[in-house]
């Protein structure tokens, strides 16, 4: 099945980040200093910046290659955890990792407890539609519409803002678009390079 890809105009601009919580004890030598693994945690559901390889199952995406590059720079192995995306937050503010990347937006209210890297990369949000959906074609359309988004995300906060809106909140991106699939929702609101890698499959 084919959707068809729409922007809406007034677009949410991501930065994606890594963020820390803390910082090692720099008064030890060298040959003191225990190797400790880099824990990190990720939405390994979220295509192309991670996600489960169908034949191998290994992790694979930007995210994932990036973070092991940051280990190696460091001279620590990555221990990667799986972690639904809104459960990211709570885990690292629990201390139980030591940093999560997946493609987290710095917003004023998370810069109150979290520590954020420099954005690399930028996005943006985007409507998609069924291919035979000619109703939808703003954002202004989806007023009183059916949206899948993936819950606790920035496509979360925003269709929480469309009038009337009846939202299905889900763990992950593919999941709303088997709903949109379905045609149980009218439109999904997502990242839009999660969408490309999405369509293009």
């Amino acid at each position: 099945m084919k959707v068809s890809k729409k922007f809406f105009p007034a677009a949410i601009l991501i930065a994606s980040t890594v963020f820390f919580t803390g910082c090692g004890d720099e008064s030890k030598s060298e040959s003191e200093v225990k190797v400790e693994p880099l824990k990190v945690g990720a939405s390994i559901a979220f295509p192309p910046f991670g996600f489960k390889d169908d034949s191998s199952r290994d992790y694979q995406g930007f995210d994932i290659d990036l973070i092991q590059a940051i280990g190696r720079e460091l001279g620590r192995p990555v221990q990667l955890s799986s972690i639904s995306f809104d459960g990211l937050v709570p885990t690292i503010q629990s201390k139980n990792i030591d940093l999560a990347i997946s493609g987290i937006t710095i917003t004023d209210e998370r810069k109150k407890s979290l520590l954020f890297s420099d954005p690399y990369f930028e996005s943006g949000l985007q409507i998609v539609v069924r291919d035979d959906n000619t109703s939808i074609n703003s954002l202004e359309d989806l007023k009183g519409k059916r949206i899948a988004v993936q819950i606790g995300t920035t496509s979360d906060a925003q269709a929480q803002q469309i009038e009337d809106a009846i939202l299905t909140k889900l763990d992950t991106p593919v999941e709303c678009f088997e709903e949109l699939a379905k045609n149980q929702v009218d439109a999904v609101i997502n990242d839009r390079p999660s969408n490309a890698f999405m369509l293009a499959r």
